[in-house]
């Protein structure tokens, strides 16, 4: 998890069991400061999804966040895609963080 200034901010990775051809893919929510068990706020949709070839590379349709930083004003996801590369997703954190936080994604 990433300590901001709204909370604590982690991604996970799950599949849809009704869909389970379609893979892994990464989501994101927010917990509260003082009690990290409850979440304030949750990605309805995937933040990460496999479409680029490296992540469909050897095991087709996967993506995990294995950590993430935060750099100067940027976010940075490193993720493994396909069970055989690593990579990293980039995105300014004011916007994530807006986004996240929008009334949609409250939980």
């Amino acid at each position: 998890p990433i300590k901001t200034s709204e909370g604590w901010l982690l991604f996970y990775h799950g599949m849809d069991p009704a869909h389970p051809d379609v893979g892994y893919k990464v989501g994101a929510m927010l917990l509260d400061l003082d009690d990290p068990t409850k979440i304030l706020h949750r990605s309805k949709n995937p933040v990460l999804e496999p479409k680029e070839w490296y992540e469909n590379d050897w095991k087709p349709g996967v993506v995990y966040a294995s950590g993430a930083v935060i750099f100067s004003d940027d976010l940075i996801v490193y993720y493994g895609g396909g069970d055989k590369r690593i990579a990293a997703a980039k995105f300014p954190l004011k916007e994530f963080m807006q986004k996240l936080t929008s009334r949609k994604n409250k939980v």
